[in-house]
């Protein structure tokens, strides 16, 4: 028994502390914040061949859209995509087109999505 006693302080105070971080409550208060955000896909070319030289540059696609997070429990995300038809028109690196790539709105609750 005397080999036992040792034992039963430092485990009692180990216990004891994983039990008040087990308990604690979350003491921050939610702020609603968000982000823009923007990935765009550019090419660049040079025509090195002929009388003249011709270089170019052209945006291909471009995705704009906002990410936030509203209350702890939910969060949405809109995206914009801007690029070109491809129909095989000789006008069709003049046209964009936008249109909504992802809408959507998530609620998380624990295990729950």
């Amino acid at each position: 028994m005397k080999m036992y006693k040792g034992f039963i302080i430092p485990y009692t105070i180990l216990l004891f502390s994983i039990s008040l971080t087990g308990f604690s409550q979350d003491s921050t208060i939610f702020q609603p914040h968000g982000k823009v955000f923007a990935r765009i896909f550019t090419n660049f070319h040079s025509e090195l061949s002929g009388s003249e030289h011709q270089s170019a540059f052209e945006v291909t696609r471009a995705y704009l859209g906002y990410e936030s997070e509203m209350h702890k429990n939910f969060s949405g995300i809109i995206k914009i995509d801007i690029g070109k038809p491809d129909d095989g028109d000789p006008n069709s690196s003049l046209r964009q087109y936008a249109y909504f790539k992802n809408t959507g709105l998530t609620y998380t609750n624990n295990r729950l999505t």
